[in-house]
């Protein structure tokens, strides 16, 4: 497992632990890194504390115009939406599934950010920050940026894992498990045993995933992070196979 950390040739951060024994795995886990869209989860669980307490309905519509279209928004492009009202479960099933950045602003604007991070926090993730909306790059330019910490990614999956049978929490859960982006942690699973929900984010030279994987005995957490990597492709390999090894460590 260390030969293939060392091939990520960057900084590397892990977190992983059998939720049954307690058995671990720690590896620069309190090193804050960039979140790419794993910040997009607590996003998610905000949304879904509102609709727990009846302040919001998932199935009520927001409005948006051309202005908030930002890149990467494959939920909008594929239905050609340029302005009107969409709903927000559709909103939040794109923000993680495809990682919809469009999607994602207009729940930052709805749940508001200073919101979202009082969240954060009070679910123990003790250096995780949104600090701007996605596609900012000016902001990131000037170094604010949206952070996390291994650790922290799986204190949010510890948290989820009580509240998953729970409406309409459940609903949430589910949405985390129809992820389409499969290429990191989920590429070392080839099994249809296994329940696997997570999200993964990218930036330039920034490859992150963080899972809850299920299987009949066993509930693993698993976080990675990694910035300033070389070669990103082979960097979502890598995560997949170091996740596996990981596993079977740990069971």
């Amino acid at each position: 497992m260390q030969d293939l950390i060392n091939k990520i040739n960057g900084n590397v951060g892990i977190y992983a632990e059998n939720i049954n024994s307690g058995e671990k795995y720690l590896l620069n886990e309190i090193s804050t890194m960039p979140s790419a869209s794993v910040i997009k989860l607590p996003i998610l669980l905000k949304l879904y504390e509102l609709v727990n307490s009846n302040e919001i309905n998932i199935t009520d519509k927001i409005s948006f115009s051309t202005k908030d279209i930002v890149d990467d928004s494959p939920y909008f492009e594929k239905n050609n939406l340029k302005e009107g009202y969409v709903d927000l479960y559709n909103i939040a099933h794109s923000m993680i599934t495809v990682s919809d950045n469009t999607s994602t602003n207009l729940l930052i604007d709805l749940l508001g950010i200073d919101n979202i991070n009082i969240l954060i926090q009070r679910i123990g993730m003790n250096n995780t920050y949104l600090k701007r909306k996605m596609c900012d790059f000016e902001k990131r330019i000037q170094g604010i940026d949206n952070l996390t910490t291994a650790i922290d990614m799986a204190n949010f999956f510890k948290y989820i894992l009580k509240l998953k049978d729970e409406k309409p929490f459940n609903q949430m859960f589910k949405i985390i498990t129809e992820q389409e982006d499969l290429e990191k942690i989920p590429s070392g699973f080839k099994s249809t045993n296994f329940i696997i929900a997570n999200k993964a984010g990218e930036l330039p030279n920034v490859r992150n995933d963080c899972a809850l994987i299920i299987d009949d005995n066993n509930k693993i957490v698993i976080s990675i992070l990694t910035e300033n990597v070389e070669d990103e492709e082979e960097t979502d390999i890598l995560i997949g196979e170091i996740s596996r090894k990981l596993y079977y460590f740990l069971i």
